[in-house]
């Protein structure tokens, strides 16, 4: 007995490898872009959602991208480094202070003093 259901294939499959080639070359932005680029080369037009599926298909997945902090100051940053960081290191090697590490929710390594008979205000 042959059980043979109905699986309906995609227009785009039959331009797949022109549309994969030129993906791979110009890698879209944002769906609508992937959108417009597959109307202009094939002349077929399809949601934003169906594009979606036919470049995950084609292994083309979104990319998650990072974000800058905004308020970041380079200077401040470094001005920490030296008169804040590296003293309080230099105390550690030298056994006055303990350092530790702590791991953060954002599992990034970060290190930060602890109170070693000095006040808060101190450190």
């Amino acid at each position: 007995m042959e059980l043979n259901f109905y699986a309906p294939t995609s227009e785009l499959e039959r331009y797949r490898y022109r549309l994969e080639t030129h993906f791979r070359e110009h890698p879209p932005a944002t769906l609508n872009e992937a959108v417009a680029s597959i109307q202009e080369l094939t002349g077929l037009k399809r949601s934003p959602s169906a594009v979606g599926k036919f470049l995950n298909a084609l292994g083309m997945a979104p990319r998650r991208v990072g974000r800058i902090p905004s308020k970041a100051d380079p200077e401040k940053q470094e001005q920490f480094l030296i008169n804040e960081l590296e003293p309080r290191l230099e105390e550690a090697k030298q056994g006055k202070r303990a350092i530790f590490l702590s791991m953060l929710l954002t599992l990034s390594w970060v290190p930060f003093s602890a109170f070693s008979g000095r006040s808060p205000a101190s450190l």
